[in-house]
């Protein structure tokens, strides 16, 4: 991941990385070594954001068996994506 968002950050071309609801503490604590690596790298460039798209335990659907996120939740971060992919666009 890291050689690909270099790729295009020396091309001058945006990117955008969103960090998904993790399925497991195994994969939360992945995505936190990824993460904690790319802002070290990129954190500083204008083309490079990202968007953290994990949902807080409150905002669980807990409603069911079916594991999902409340609507509210959904449309926060629908909200937050579409603000961090207009800001990037903008700058460039």
């Amino acid at each position: 991941m890291v050689a690909a968002i270099e790729w295009a950050v020396v091309r001058k071309i945006p990117v955008v990385v969103v960090t998904p609801p993790p399925a497991s503490r195994r994969q939360a604590a992945g995505q936190h070594a990824v993460l904690a690596a790319l802002l070290d790298r990129f954190g500083s460039d204008v083309r490079f954001r990202h968007v953290d798209l994990r949902v807080p335990g409150a905002l669980e659907d807990r409603s069911s068996d079916a594991r999902g996120v409340t609507r509210e939740a959904a449309e926060a971060c629908a909200r937050q994506l579409v603000a961090e992919v207009l800001t990037i666009l903008t700058i460039h």
